[in-house]
């Protein structure tokens, strides 16, 4: 389901009577009228959301044999660094962006109120964020995404009275390379892998700019997220993607040890080969080496499973 805001303009009353839950169907919000813009005229098309709530429904489904009711609420602001997407945001001269916590919260007000008025119970139970070609630049990135999640966590349970912790699921941005927010999104996962939990890369999915997916990329994606949140939530596993452990180095030697969550670690064969113009990395199937600034060359490579 999703939360329907009619023609209601910023900023909204969570106790509004034209706020109702409708089935979730794309687009899963309303549609910008302009660029910039933000909650809750801020979508430009299809969301990772409906793919993301019928691949949960089916696993709950496959599983325990009954239904799986998820209601999904949309609050990013388009082409917006974190620096608007944050609680209490920076000051916009332009006084569009800077509604996407508050937005978060009414949302939540509002589901909760109705949920209460039709006799369910709700709460929070995940955050997903696709972001990160804004802050590409940022070092500061990971201790971002790593605040909006305590701030999630401390204003969301006050309204919905819930006592679990909400989980966040990132995504790694992929529209620049070296990104210190690509890293961040992984690495955010590794140092707080009970809270949040980067969902992996994007860089398989069809782009049509090289910076947002297509339709069936976001699908993809939602699918994706769906079964983080199944493996997380629903079954209490603590999942984690595929992502290097360590490096050992005897030698000329590197040996690169990765966390598989499904084994065994499988070569994509019809992707492009990424260094197939750097000489050095051109068989190193998609790792680089380096001394200092300086390319080491990747003479060979060969992958071995253990499994104990």
């Amino acid at each position: 389901m999703k939360l329907d805001s009619g023609a209601l303009t910023w900023p909204i009353d969570a106790e509004s009577k034209d706020l109702k839950l409708v089935p979730l169907i794309e687009p899963a919000g309303r549609l910008a009228r302009s660029f910039p813009s933000a909650w809750p005229t801020n979508l430009d098309g299809e969301t990772p959301h409906t793919a993301m709530a019928n691949q949960l429904t089916s696993l709950v489904q496959e599983q325990f044999k009954r239904d799986y009711i998820t209601i999904h609420s949309v609050v990013g602001e388009d082409g917006q660094g974190m620096k608007y997407l944050k609680k209490n945001p920076d000051k916009d001269p332009r006084n569009i962006n800077g509604h996407s916590f508050e937005g978060a919260l009414t949302e939540t007000k509002a589901i909760a109120r109705l949920a209460k008025e039709a006799g369910k119970t709700f709460g929070v139970a995940a955050i997903t964020i696709h972001h990160g070609e804004s802050d590409n630049g940022s070092a500061q990135y990971e201790q971002m995404l790593r605040q909006l999640w305590q701030d999630y966590n401390t204003d969301i349970p006050a309204i919905t009275g819930q006592k679990s912790k909400i989980l966040l699921i990132t995504s790694q941005q992929n529209a620049y390379n070296d990104s210190r927010s690509a890293q961040a999104q992984w690495k955010v996962g590794v140092d707080y892998p009970e809270d949040i939990v980067c969902s992996g890369p994007k860089y398989q999915f069809e782009s049509p700019d090289s910076l947002h997916l297509n339709a069936e990329g976001y699908r993809l994606v939602g699918e994706k997220s769906a079964e983080i949140y199944f493996q997380r939530i629903i079954l209490g596993q603590l999942w984690q993607p595929l992502y290097p452990t360590k490096v050992d180095h005897e030698g000329a030697t590197l040996t690169v040890h990765f966390h598989v969550p499904i084994s065994p670690l499988v070569w994509d064969t019809t992707l492009d080969n990424p260094h197939d113009t750097v000489a050095e990395w051109k068989a190193g199937k998609g790792f680089e080496v380096r001394a200092g600034n300086t390319r080491v060359a990747i003479n060979a490579w060969k992958s071995k499973a253990i499994r104990w």
